[in-house]
């Protein structure tokens, strides 16, 4: 027969922590385990150039009109 020291609070089958930090941190493995490190795929986000002769992508401001030439280029061929 076994006897009890009155104090409910203690947990004989996980020692070392209280029982509610032994459950918080079982519930924070949990939550973690499908996060795993990955690389990531490059992927191309915006891609403005218009060195390819087309103003495909950029749009004007105000009543400007958009131009694709060679007159003012500065480290390309092409300006708008």
């Amino acid at each position: 027969m076994s006897q009890s020291t009155g104090d409910s609070r203690l947990d004989r089958t996980r020692p070392g922590l209280p029982p509610m930090l032994w459950f918080a941190a079982s519930i924070l493995s949990v939550g973690l385990a499908g996060l795993s490190p990955r690389a990531a795929a490059a992927q191309t986000v915006v891609q403005d150039d218009f060195e390819d002769g087309t103003t495909q992508g950029w749009v004007p401001r105000g009543t400007a009109v958009l131009t694709n030439t060679t007159e003012a280029a500065n480290t390309g061929s092409r300006s708008l």
